[in-house]
């Protein structure tokens, strides 16, 4: 019978850097933009195969200078974007799939988001500012790769909610 792994050391903790790309409109006008964003996030893993994840992300994710709105308005508009989710984990050991001799691990990921969006826009024939904030909820999904280093996890993935998407490298750390 196998040895229960004791509760303690299910924990895990983690930073990771992104580059963020974001989707936006204003008056109508759709532009988009990349940054890079840094992130904290926690999770417990429920077994081998499977964890439950809470985040928190934070970027400037637009940042655009002299954008084409309608006729001859021209505008500045800068994004500062947070986030917070919660997902679902599933992992599969590369190495008991394919037996290889490193310790790979994929995983899928699935879960819901909430975003705030802070949108400065600057007018430039007037100079006149508006600033709006925006709250956005919904779906998350991405996949990655994990590669174990004794109690640390070095990570890299993939991640789409919303008008977001980024790649995301990490290490965690297993308590």
């Amino acid at each position: 019978m196998a040895k229960a792994t004791p509760l303690g050391s299910r924990f895990y903790g983690g930073v990771d850097v992104a580059a963020i790309h974001y989707d936006d409109k204003y008056a109508d006008i759709a532009f988009a933009g990349s940054s890079i964003g840094l992130g904290l996030y926690s999770g417990f893993r429920v077994n081998d195969h499977l964890s439950v994840e809470l985040a928190y992300d934070e970027a400037n994710a637009i940042d655009k200078h002299n954008v084409a709105g309608s006729g001859t308005v021209y505008f500045n508009v800068e994004t500062e974007l947070h986030s917070v989710s919660l997902s679902v984990q599933r992992q599969f050991s590369l190495r008991e799939l394919f037996n290889l001799p490193r310790d790979w691990s994929a995983y899928a990921m699935f879960g819901v988001f909430d975003n705030n969006l802070d949108r400065t826009v600057t007018d430039l024939a007037s100079y006149k500012q508006v600033s709006a904030q925006e709250q956005k909820g919904g779906v998350l999904g991405g996949v990655g790769m994990l590669y174990r280093l004794g109690r640390v996890e070095l990570r890299g993935g993939l991640r789409f909610w919303g008008d977001a998407r980024d790649v995301d490298f990490g290490a965690q750390f297993r308590f």
